[in-house]
């Protein structure tokens, strides 16, 4: 059976959507690629779509040699209609830096960034995709730069909370190259533009990498007051993944100075507040292995100790709470 038989294009574009939903990439991708066969000739509108759609999916499957193909077959095809030219242009961009093609890529993504129309979300967002491509390449300087600019591009644009999660990215990069004279600089514009934006999803990011880099100088004082920090700022931003890599981080700094109850305190915390966020099966089966692992360590005896005083201060707390009502 055709695609035209089936209800056409649009009919089989949903159905591709579908698929992917299903979790059926493959399938979807020969759908994808049966569309742009059967159109090439008498519609390459549609059959550039599909080929765009196609390489987009390549990369979903870990091959970006295929998307670069399709995406590059995309352009020749589409025959000036902007939205799929642009949409196969950015395919190739991810493709090249799939491929190690970094410095093909930050060209690609900076006249992506550079054409007219774009929302400044949009040269945000193909902004730091240039500063990933030059960063790939050791050019963490100029990868900053890109930053630093389209940061200040997106504050003056009305995009202060977009602009400080760049700059967080900045940090990133910075602290992953061991730059410390960049960090101090883009961790403070960070701090400042994600204050002034109430982001508190950037403010969490932010203390993560500075605990990071605190525990990496030895400073666990340091670190476990950034996983604090970060801890308040994602529940604040209601970010799960960034308020579970703060307690465990807090958990395990705080096993290390020698804080039980802290240490397990946090993970059976985290365990009640990640269930009421995400379902009680993926809370059980993240934080029970780590309270396994503070069992092996600490022996069951030690470890049934500190669990028993947690629970009578939970206990203690309640009454109290209870009496003040």
């Amino acid at each position: 059976m055709t695609t035209e038989s089936a209800g056409g294009p649009d009919e089989t574009f949903r159905r591709v959507a579908d698929l992917v939903a299903q979790g059926e990439v493959v399938r979807a991708r020969e759908l994808a690629d049966q569309v742009a066969a059967e159109y090439a000739e008498r519609a390459p509108a549609e059959a550039a779509k599909a080929l765009r759609l196609g390489a987009g999916l390549s990369r979903l499957l870990g091959r970006p040699r295929e998307g670069l193909d399709r995406a590059e077959r995309a352009i020749r095809l589409a025959d000036g209609v902007a939205g799929v030219v642009a949409a196969a242009r950015l395919e190739v961009a991810e493709a090249r830096l799939a491929l190690g093609e970094a410095a093909a890529a930050a060209r690609a993504f900076d006249a992506l960034a550079r054409e007219p129309g774009r929302t400044v979300e949009e040269r945000l967002s193909l902004r730091r995709r240039q500063a990933d491509a030059l960063a790939s390449e050791g050019q963490v300087d100029a990868a900053t730069e890109v930053l630093r600019t389209a940061a200040a591009d997106a504050v003056a644009g009305g995009a202060a909370s977009e602009a400080a999660g760049a700059l967080v990215q900045g940090v990133a990069l910075a602290q992953g190259e061991g730059r410390s004279d960049l960090v101090d600089v883009l961790r403070s514009a960070a701090g400042r533009t994600a204050a002034d934006a109430g982001s508190p999803g950037a403010l969490a990011e932010l203390d993560l990498l500075t605990a990071a880099r605190s525990l990496a100088r030895g400073d666990l004082a340091a670190a476990r007051s950034a996983a604090r920090s970060a801890r308040g700022h994602a529940l604040e931003a209601i970010q799960p993944l960034a308020y579970l890599a703060a307690v465990l981080a807090g958990s395990r700094i705080a096993d290390r100075v020698g804080d039980r109850v802290d240490a397990y305190r946090l993970l059976a915390t985290g365990y009640a507040t990640l269930a009421d966020l995400l379902g009680a099966e993926l809370s059980r089966q993240t934080f029970e292995p780590e309270l396994l692992a503070l069992r092996d360590r600490w022996g069951a005896e030690a470890f049934a100790s500190v669990k028993a005083a947690h629970d009578a201060a939970r206990r203690r707390a309640r009454s109290a709470d209870r009496r003040r009502d």
